[in-house]
This record gives structure tokens, sequence and C-alpha cells, in this order.
């Protein structure tokens, strides 16, 4: 999935939560907690008017403390994924299923059983300390609903599958920000709502499928995206043409390329002929760049790799090895998405990272392999 989109969805899945048939009949309510006025007071516009600082500031502080709590559980869930992110395929199959599982409950298709129980912390009373309305928002992030469970579950899910804690951060951000936003113009716009909600609640089976209908989209997009990887099918390029010149980026995502030299920097061009003694025979653990010179996230890490290729000199070989010019041992090594970075050890390899990772992010990584 396009990072873009990946951002759109995390929003709309905000605000699907916010439409849902656990969340919207009960949003005066929540106001009026968080606030400490009541429903007519809220509706009452010289009231409101008069507490209108306090309306703004309680609700501002019950937004950010769900927000806190989402986006703690978004970097979590990232940070966890990337234990395991050689197995990056089957963290998104299964990411993907859980997501396409949940979609399916949301439009009613699928009944299960244990996601048809609430489970919330019920507050007695508002705190009384200052950031009372912010310790009610984290409390209200911390709960399960039937509906709003499993959207936020595969948000999570999606964010497992991130390859650095900034992209968990901001898929759960999003989807704060999107749960956040109509929640505030309620809270300034009342008497808007409760006649928006008297016309559309008739609707809130359909909006509860509509949602299952874009998770279960989702989850298809995650099963079957590549990443940030240059994804390679019979109806894109090839991953290896076995042509002899160097291929141009497509047009208007940059300039043409030049021959790149047999050896870059301290990286060793890897072939055929040599890949036996500069990688499996090597003394010391090699990290093999598969790349090709039209892929424009392999451009992207380039820089990335020739400075590994210094800061781990004496530590750790680096090699680049052209799958166009090497298809066989593309093949033999199962490479069908590039950029794909393997780490040899002996002979045998121990990690495997796909795609265009930062460099902090791929050191973390190569660092881990290296100690193994």
């Amino acid at each position: 999935m396009k990072a873009s989109l990946s951002l759109l969805v995390a929003f709309g899945a905000g605000i699907a939560s916010f439409f849902s048939p656990c969340v919207l009949p009960l949003i005066p309510a929540y106001l009026a907690f968080i606030t400490g006025l009541s429903i007519d007071d809220l509706k009452d516009s010289q009231e409101k008017i008069r507490n209108l600082k306090k309306i703004l500031y309680e609700t501002i502080l019950f937004i950010l403390g769900f927000s806190f709590v989402f986006v703690i559980l978004g970097a979590s869930i990232t940070y966890l994924g990337g234990f395991i992110s050689s197995y990056q395929r089957i963290l998104q199959r299964v990411g993907g299923g859980l997501i396409i599982l949940f979609g399916l409950y949301l439009t009613g298709l699928l009944k299960i059983k244990p996601l048809q129980y609430e489970k919330r912390i019920h507050l007695k009373a508002k705190p009384t300390n200052l950031f009372g309305s912010f310790l009610i928002g984290s409390v209200f992030a911390l709960g399960w609903s039937p509906c709003v469970g499993p959207i936020l579950a595969s948000i999570l899910a999606y964010a497992a599958t991130q390859e650095t804690l900034s992209q968990g951060i901001l898929l759960l951000g999003l989807y704060s920000l999107g749960l956040g936003v109509p929640f505030l113009l309620t809270a300034l716009a009342i008497n808007t709502f409760l006649n928006f909600f008297q016309r559309i609640r008739r609707y809130l089976r359909g909006i509860s499928i509509a949602s299952g209908l874009l998770l279960i989209i989702v989850g298809l997009l995650i099963i079957f995206q590549g990443g940030i990887t240059q994804r390679v099918s019979s109806k894109s390029r090839p991953l290896w043409r076995g042509e002899g010149e160097p291929r141009p980026l497509e047009k208007g995502r940059g300039e043409p390329l030049k021959h790149i030299p047999r050896r870059v920097g301290m990286e060793i061009i890897l072939t055929e002929d040599n890949f036996q003694k500069e990688v499996l025979e090597s003394d010391v653990p090699v990290l093999v760049d598969f790349w090709a010179e039209w892929c424009a996230p392999c451009l992207m890490i380039a820089p990335t790799i020739e400075e590994i290729a210094q800061e781990y000199s004496g530590r750790l070989k680096v090699g680049k090895l052209n799958v166009d010019e090497n298809q066989n041992l593309a093949a033999r090594y199962g490479i069908r998405g590039i950029p794909t970075l393997l780490i040899f050890k002996k002979g045998k390899v121990i990690e495997q990272i796909v795609g265009a990772l930062p460099k902090e992010a791929l050191r973390s990584k190569i660092d881990m392999a290296l100690v193994k």
C-alpha cells in the first residue's frame, strides 16, 4: 500500500470509529462528563459561550488522552514487529488476514462471540486534578467495544508491518486525529450534532458495514502489496532482463543512470564468478545488496549502503549484486523484490532485510545479525 494511501486509511478509520454505533450515541454523555456541564447547558448558547474556554480545554485534554495511548500502542506494536522483520511477508499476511477477519465481523458476515462483548474501565466520577479529562481519555482508549475495537486492532495490525517507529506513530497519530477532530467539532456545535444524529442514526448499521468493507480492502492490499520494495510481476518490468546495457529510470522518476563501475568505494561488485570466494568462503560476515539499475528504491538506499560499508569496515564486507546480470544467484536465494539485503555468515544466510530502510533501522538490524 502506498504511504499516502495508508495514511488516508488510518485517518478514515478514526472517522469511522467516531461514527460507529458504539461511540456516536455516547458523544453527548462523554462531553457532559468531562466538562461537568449538563447536556442542556451544552445546548444553551449563552451557557456555552460562558463556558467556552472550559469546554475547549477539557475536550482537548480528552482527545490528547486517548491519542497518547493510541500512539504508545502503535509505537510498541511497530517496535515489537521489528524483532521479526525477517518474516516481514509472513507478518503482512497474518496482519492482513486479521484485518479481513475484523472486516467480515463488522459487516455481520462473520460472528465472533469474544468480540461482541464490551470491556471498559468505568470511572464513577471525574478525577478532580488538572488533567482529569486526559485520564478519562486514556481510559477510553484502553477499552474494547464491538464496533471500535476491530477498527483500532486493524490499524495496530498494520502498524506491526511498518519498518520504522515513526511510521507506526504516524499511523496511530492520524487515527487519533480522525477520531478527535469530529469530537472537538461536536463539542463546539452540540446542537448541530444532535440534529445530525437524529438524521443519521438509522444508517449506523450501514456505516458499520461500510467500515467492514474498508477493512477487507485494506487487508487485501496489505497481503498483496510489496511495501516499499520494487515489486516484480509478469505485467511489470521483469526483475532481471538479461540485457547488457543499464536501463534508465521511468519517465518522471529521475534522470537516466550512468554505468556503475565494478567497484564503488569499499563495496565489492559481486558476480557469479566471485560469489563463492567473496561471500560463501569469507572469514567475516558479508552484506549482499541485491539491486538493479532501474529500481528507484535501490537508488534511494545506495548512499546508506556505502556509508555502512565504511562504518563496518573490518567487521562486515559489503557487496552489490546486480540481479539483471546475475539472475541465477537471485533465483537461488529467492529474491522476488528489490532492494533485498542478505547477510551471510560462514556461508549461510542469517538475516534478510527487504526494502529501503533508513540508516538507523538498517544499522540496528545489522548489529542484531552480527551477534547471532
